[in-house]
């Protein structure tokens, strides 16, 4: 149901000659919706680009690993088939099948071939498509049990894992914990406040 004001706001447009689905503007060329904020709801802080969250190194192992199988036999142990090509790895997720060649300079002219004076041009139809994402979503304790333990660490390798430190900082997080459980359980304590008695004047000894 609209507002009060929405209903005011329609039926002025409407004094006006304008309909419903029309543009606004002369010729109604103008938007025909009307500008909504964009809420957030994600759990990210105040400037989180999202084309952060693409890990394009996770994607481009995972998509070259498709792109090859692996037969087993019993003579010649295992061999590695090459079934399509990898394509050119990129950084950014999203891609476009334009070719570099095509475009003069690298941006939006379209270039052809000159023979015997006359331009030959590819009519080609360019479209973006989406790519696939290859990557695996995975939360840090996923992660650290895909590992099967091993951290980034450099002396992870020779089998020093950090353990006294990462049992300080527990210790540490326990002993905050437990601080403003306390805390949080304590009532406030109010200090009781004396009144104090007001001289009110002696009426007899008031004179007129």
């Amino acid at each position: 149901m609209e507002s009060k004001g929405m209903q005011n706001a329609r039926k002025m447009l409407e004094k006006l000659g304008w309909s419903e689905g029309s543009g606004l503007g002369l010729n109604e060329n103008g938007i025909t919706e009307a500008i909504k904020p964009s809420g957030k709801f994600d759990q990210s802080g105040i400037g989180h680009k999202t084309y952060n969250d693409f890990q394009w190194w996770d994607h481009a192992f995972n998509k070259a690993a498709q792109a090859f199988e692996i037969k087993v036999t019993d003579d010649q142990g295992a061999v590695v088939e090459k079934t399509k090509a990898i394509g050119k790895i990129k950084t950014k997720k999203g891609s476009s099948n334009l070719k570099q060649a095509d475009l003069a300079y690298g941006v939006f002219h379209k270039t052809g071939t000159l023979h015997n004076g006359i331009i030959e041009s590819k009519e080609n139809t360019y479209e973006l498509k989406e790519e696939t994402d290859f990557s695996l979503k995975l939360s840090d304790e996923e992660l650290f049990k895909l590992c099967n333990g091993l951290t980034a660490h450099k002396g992870a390798r020779h089998g020093l894992t950090a353990s006294g430190k990462l049992a300080r900082i527990a210790k540490q997080e326990a002993a905050l914990l437990a601080s403003m459980n306390a805390s949080d359980n304590k009532t406030p304590h109010q200090p009781e406040t004396k009144r104090k008695k007001r001289n009110l004047p002696n009426l007899a000894r008031m004179t007129i």
